[in-house]
Parts: structure tokens; sequence; C-alpha cells
């Protein structure tokens, strides 16, 4: 979600991915050899893809559903549900459908759902989360024949084909607008089969247009507690974490072989950040924010509260991102440089007799933290500064922790 205009990003924290491997578990609860048992720590409210702006329903809803493109690696749209796309000047953008495309109910999939999908994702009966993107630029839909189509568009929307990824191809027969249903059939390479608060049930839909998924069946479980997640992910039951595992359980598998797991730590493009108010008065100025900055000992937070599972970033693009600029730097702790911008900015810096900075730190668990103290307090005592913030920096990666059993080549892969 994007931040609100008056909140800047105030230091980052690159994402490290953690890989499990689980062997000689018990049979007892294992998960079976045609299953990809996964965790989520709280249950998915809906899996509509009209709705789905969280990140694990959206994960889910890509295996369920299918769009017209799709992202490459370079992050460019490419096409998926449709074989070919391309712009007909500024507002037209046209499309052929790939041929042989199924819904769940065997019937093909052609120009005329594209049409309905479109128009069920923008009825204001709907309320479709995406309802405000480019997709109200929409201003025609031209049907050339069952697999040929074009989207006119009122003015120029070079992002809509991107956007084609998030508006998906759906089986609406029978499904009224404003129903909201908790699921709609799609033309992903899975199926749902079963879907409640605790658990959800995918298995391969056998899309004849798509490749065909490796594993048979994907089951995801609600465990909401991060012991049990260790001792499932340890026992057999489980053989994926997304983010939702404790890094001192980690660190204590990556040092303990006789554990029936082991850890692989690779890079990841995701990253926490903490936010800073730019409408607040003392930190309109840019120098009050680049002094703050400068005052964080990163590596020390990322060394104590995630044990080393992370990296500084220099910017919200991780270093392997294919748009990542490396020029830019990379912030390091500065505190000689930090006094003296707060000296021109005409608050303490331990030394000057200005007054000092107020700034009140709130987190996602506390009510607030407010730091009265002068900066010569805030700056100088490492402890103080860096323990107090270091919440912000508590998790600051995006886990990827899986349980991987010894199958057979055609097992799980």
């Amino acid at each position: 979600m994007p931040l609100p205009r008056h909140v800047r990003p105030f230091f980052q924290i690159s994402a490290l991915s953690i890989l499990l491997a689980c062997a000689g578990c018990t049979d007892h609860g294992i998960s079976p050899a045609d299953t990809l048992s996964v965790e989520l720590e709280a249950p998915t409210q809906t899996l509509n893809p009209l709705y789905t702006t969280d990140t694990n329903s959206q994960h889910i809803n890509e295996l369920i559903h299918a769009g017209l493109t799709a992202n490459s690696k370079e992050l460019d749209p490419e096409p998926y549900l449709a074989e070919e796309f391309h712009y007909e000047g500024k507002n037209s953008l046209y499309f052929r459908l790939r041929r042989g495309c199924l819904f769940p109910n065997g019937r093909a999939i052609t120009s005329s759902d594209v049409e309905k999908s479109i128009a069920f994702f923008l009825n204001p009966k709907n309320q479709s989360s995406y309802a405000e993107t480019n997709y109200k630029n929409i201003q025609k839909f031209e049907k050339i024949d069952d697999y040929q189509f074009r989207v006119i568009t009122s003015k120029p929307s070079p992002g809509l084909a991107n956007d084609f990824q998030l508006l998906k191809i759906m089986q609406l027969d029978g499904i009224e607008p404003g129903t909201k249903p908790t699921n709609i059939p799609g033309a992903g390479a899975y199926k749902l089969t079963s879907f409640s608060s605790t658990e959800i049930k995918l298995e391969r839909s056998n899309q004849p247009c798509l490749p065909v998924p490796a594993i048979p069946k994907i089951y995801i479980k609600v465990v909401r507690d991060d012991l049990s997640r260790f001792f499932k992910l340890k026992r057999g039951e489980l053989d994926l974490v997304l983010n939702d595992m404790n890094y001192r359980k980690i660190e204590a598998i990556q040092q303990d072989p006789s554990l029936p797991m082991s850890a692989k730590i690779v890079p990841s493009i995701a990253y926490q950040y903490m936010g800073v108010n730019v409408t607040a008065p003392p930190l309109r100025d840019k120098r009050v924010r680049r002094a703050i900055a400068l005052s964080f000992d990163l590596p020390t937070l990322i060394k104590y509260k995630s044990r080393g599972m992370a990296t500084v970033a220099r910017n919200v693009l991780a270093d392997q991102n294919y748009f990542a600029n490396l020029h830019v730097p990379i912030v390091t702790r500065n505190l000689p440089e930090a006094r003296r911008l707060l000296d021109e900015a005409g608050y303490s810096n331990g030394s000057n007799g200005k007054p000092p900075l107020h700034v009140v730190l709130k987190t996602s668990s506390e009510p607030g933290v407010n730091f009265s103290e002068t900066r010569k307090r805030f700056i100088l005592s490492s402890s103080r500064g860096s323990h107090a913030s270091c919440r912000w920096a508590r998790r600051p990666h995006f886990l990827f922790l899986c349980g991987i059993r010894p199958y057979s080549s055609d097992s799980k892969g």
C-alpha cells in the first residue's frame, strides 16, 4: 500500500529469504507427498479478486485466477491468458487470447468473458477495491471475434497493460453484481476445493493453455502461534512458513545439526521502513530528518533484533531488482554530521545550548514512546536511541520458510 503524501521513508532495511529443509521427519501427520502444506498466521477473509488487497490473498488468487498479463522477471507486463497484446496508438490496447483456455466448468474462455470481467470490476454495485485504478479509464470494449478485442481508454493509460494482471478473468455465470461472494471460479493453474476460516485447499486445474504446475495439491492451514509453526514444520506437517518464524528459532536451526531441518538464507525484495510525518513542524526541515536518519545504528539493530538476517537497504527497490539504482548511497551512522545539522536547524545537539527537539515514536504494539529528552541524549546514547527505534526493525524482512523433506523426484520437486 503506498504511503500517504505527508509520510516519507525514514530508514529502510532490506529483506532476506530463508529456506528451511526438513529431513527424517516422522510419518505421523506428515504432509502427503503430492501436497505442499503452507501456513498462514491469520485467516483469509475473501478470495474474491475484486477485494483481495492483502499479500496472502493476492498470492492465493494468483494460483486460482489468471489475468491477461503477468509480470516478467524485469517487472514488465508480458502475455499470460492473452497470447499477444500491443498498443494501437495512445488510447487503444489490442489483445489476442490463447485458444484452449477453460474455466473449471469446462467452458472455453472467450472475449465475452473478458468484457464481462472488466464490467464486473467496474460495476459500482460491487464496490471493487480496484475501481479507481487505471480501469476507470476504460471507455469502450471492442470485440473483434471470440479471441480478439480492443480496450479503448478515455485518455492515455500506459500502465494499463501492467494493471491487467490484477484484473482476473472470472467465470461469472449466475453471479449477480452486488452479491460479493467470497470466491469466484477463475482461470488459473489451480482450482479451489475447500475454503474456511482454518484452511484452504487447492488442486491442479489442468488448465490446457497454461503450464502445468509441478505440485498437484496445495493445503493452506491457519497456524496462529510461532511455537506451533516451529513444531509443525519440524514434524513435517508443514512444508512452508511465510514471514511467521521467530529469528531466534531460525538461528537455532542454523546452529543445531541435530534438528531435522536446515536453513539457507538468500536475498529478498521485501523491506521494512520507518516513516516520518513531514507535516509536523520540526520534521518539515529536511536537516532534522537527515540528522535523525544519521543517528540510527542499523547494522546493530539487524545484528541483535534480526539476528543478522537482513541488510541495510539503499531505497525501496532491492539491489537485485531490475530497476534498482545502485548509485544511491546507503545511509550510515554519522553522529558528528547529525549534531551539525541539528545545530544548523536551531535545535540542541548536546552542547550548543539551543532548545531540545521533541519527537514521538509510535509503535504498532504500544500507544507511543515520547522522546522529550534533549537531542544529546537521543543521539549520543546508542542504547536508548537504537533500542527504542528497533521496534521498527523487529521484523525487518520477509521470511520465506520451508521444510522440504527428501521425497522422490516425482513428488514435491
